[in-house]
């Protein structure tokens, strides 16, 4: 039964290409002889009958130009006819030299002929061809109505009077004299050029022919080919769908098939290993009885069903027995021979999300160390020590002070008169200064300090620009001795959109995301030598969205890198400079953590601009 099958398939592939084949090959055919050689042969015979028409007129000038010689006395009208006559006879054209003119006058009588000199002088009215044409008769009558024109009849083939056949002429009349003068053509000549155009197009039509076959040949022969591959495939497929059932039960994820009335039809393995997953009483029965983990799951697939839209819920925590599990949740609605019914992929994630906290935490520590030759740079001496001494040297040199005014009283100078140098050599704005500093310095420690305590994921409003300024200040101690740039060289462009409400995030990880960002830009510039290195830092809000722009004037990423800028492990740093986890983190804490998206546009030598977009208010998704 398959092998008759298969015999029908491959003779309809023979048909399917062989009738096209033969109607293109019949049409050429049709096009060929049908129409383009007899097209061939009228516009053949047009062009002949044209060059009679000259070859004519040409005898007809000569017999003008004697006849002007005659009226001008130069000679007498018989001897002028005479010498037109003889000049005419003498005249041949033709591939052999054989073709030549007569002259019959009106009556008719052949006044010159080059091959029928018996019947020059004699009354030709009766004289008619095999078929009984007085042709004589007709060339007086065409000259009479049209001056020109042409006969057909049947004539000797040129000197040979034994062979008659067909011809066409050219007569005109010339009228002073009432001679009618007539060269032709045999029809065999256009016959034979004819014949020689079809031998050709024979030729022409049998190459296209063989051609058009040895195609067509080869195209069956592939398609046959390609016919039993797909025969073997399809005999693959069948064998494919009887393991189909194993290579569901080897999926690292749950699946579990529900019907259009979210009854259970099927599961994989993987299913019977979630711990709130009754499998032992799920065939048949509806899904909320065997998994009641999510509430309203049963409406929840069908409204998919009917909607025909996916339905994802990521990260979501599931309590059974006392146990904690994280799992990504997943329906896809589906159709098959006319039923409805959906699929439910379950991925516990509960091992993945404690390695991404780890790799976020190991990320964090990171990036202090790389502060920590900034925090020394900065900072030289203690800050209390600084603060302190910075007091007391105010204290020391203010003049109401009663203690100063003791000793100096004790000595003999002018309190006052010192207090004036001191400020006239701007020791009191260095003290100012050195407090200014020391502050800076606390505020530096503090912020890093806050930046590099473990995240406890916990949400609370928060001014973005205030978080991105002080993440700002905390990269400015950075001090990287081995690219030797200084962040505070750096130029700051601010462009912040005006009255930005607060958002709900948190704020630990979306500085660590500024963090990153910040720092990889700053080391590009600086391995690029950039001139005037700048970063533009735009703010704005809608009615869904936070959106954060970075952007640098640095060299840029090349267009084979930033599809996989935010792959784990993926740097663009040399051995030993960087693990490549940054991007990939912060592309996690904002997609996953915050439900945002992270995005990146970069040209080559251009700077690289990273855009991210954090929802307003995630509390309603958390």
């Amino acid at each position: 039964m398959q092998y008759e099958q298969d015999s029908m398939a491959k003779i309809k592939i023979i048909l399917r290409i062989t009738l096209p084949v033969f109607l293109t090959v019949t049409l050429f055919a049709v096009a060929l002889f049908f129409i383009a050689i007899p097209s061939q042969r009228h516009n053949l015979l047009q062009s002949r009958k044209n060059m009679l028409c000259e070859m004519t007129n040409t005898s007809w000038s000569l017999i003008a130009h004697y006849h002007q010689l005659s009226l001008s006395g130069s000679l007498s009208l018989e001897e002028a006819q005479y010498r037109a006559a003889e000049r005419i006879r003498s005249m041949r054209y033709g591939a052999e030299g054989k073709d030549y003119f007569w002259i019959n006058d009106t009556i008719p009588c052949v006044i010159m002929h080059p091959y029928r000199s018996d019947l020059e002088n004699t009354n030709v009215s009766q004289f008619v061809d095999p078929h009984g044409k007085r042709l004589f008769v007709e060339f007086v009558e065409v000259t009479k109505v049209y001056e020109s024109g042409f006969v057909d009849y049947m004539w000797q083939w040129k000197d040979d009077s034994t062979r008659i056949v067909p011809k066409i002429s050219s007569v005109r009349i010339f009228r002073p004299w009432g001679w009618i003068v007539g060269t032709g053509l045999y029809i065999e000549d256009v016959s034979m050029q004819i014949s020689q155009i079809v031998a050709k197009a024979v030729r022409l039509f049998a190459v296209f022919l063989a051609l058009v076959v040895a195609l067509s040949m080869y195209i069956i022969w592939r398609s046959l080919i390609s016919e039993d591959k797909r025969l073997k495939f399809e005999t693959e497929l069948r064998q494919m769908k009887s393991h189909l059932q194993n290579v569901i039960d080897s999926m690292p994820i749950a699946l579990i098939a529900v019907d259009e009335n979210c009854n259970v039809t099927q599961w994989n393995t993987k299913a019977t290993s979630l711990p709130f997953f009754a499998h032992a009483r799920a065939m048949g029965n509806v899904i909320d009885s065997v998994y009641n983990i999510i509430p309203d799951l049963c409406a929840i697939i069908k409204d998919s069903i009917k909607t025909k839209i996916v339905y994802e819920d990521n990260r979501v925590l599931v309590a059974f027995n006392d146990m904690e599990r994280w799992i990504n949740f997943t329906i896809y609605p589906l159709i098959s021979n006319g039923t409805d019914g959906a699929v439910i992929l379950i991925e516990d994630i509960t091992e993945r999300i404690k390695i991404e906290e780890m790799m976020i935490q190991s990320e964090k520590m990171i990036s202090v160390g790389g502060l920590a030759a900034g925090m020394a740079h900065e900072i030289n001496n203690p800050l209390s020590g600084i603060l302190q001494n910075a007091q007391v040297l105010k204290k020391r040199f203010d003049p109401e002070f009663l203690h100063n005014k003791k000793i100096a009283d004790e000595y003999g100078f002018s309190l006052s008169a010192f207090s004036h140098y001191i400020e006239k050599r701007g020791i009191t704005e260095m003290i100012e200064w050195i407090e200014k500093c020391g502050r800076r310095a606390a505020k530096i420690v503090e912020n890093m300090l806050s930046f590099s305590r473990k995240s406890e994921s916990v949400f609370e409003n928060c001014e973005i620009a205030e978080l991105l300024d002080n993440t700002i200040e905390l990269v400015a101690s950075d001090f990287d001795m081995q690219h030797e740039y200084d962040f505070k060289q750096i130029n700051i462009i601010r462009d912040y959109q005006d009255s930005l409400p607060v958002a709900y995030i948190e704020p630990g990880l979306i500085q660590q995301v500024f963090l990153n960002i910040l720092l990889n830009g700053a080391q590009a510039m600086a391995e690029a030598e950039t001139e005037n290195p700048a970063f533009k830092l735009h703010l704005s809000h809608s009615d869904k969205f936070f959106t954060i722009e970075i952007s640098d004037n640095g060299p840029g990423i090349d267009n084979d890198k930033i599809a996989y800028i935010f792959e784990p492990f993926y740097t663009t740093k040399s051995v030993g400079v960087g693990t490549g986890l940054g991007l990939s983190v912060s592309y996690f804490i904002i997609t996953e953590h915050h439900h945002g998206e992270m995005t990146v546009v970069s040209e080559q030598q251009q700077g690289s601009t990273f855009k991210i977009k954090l929802p307003c208010d995630l509390r309603g998704d958390l």
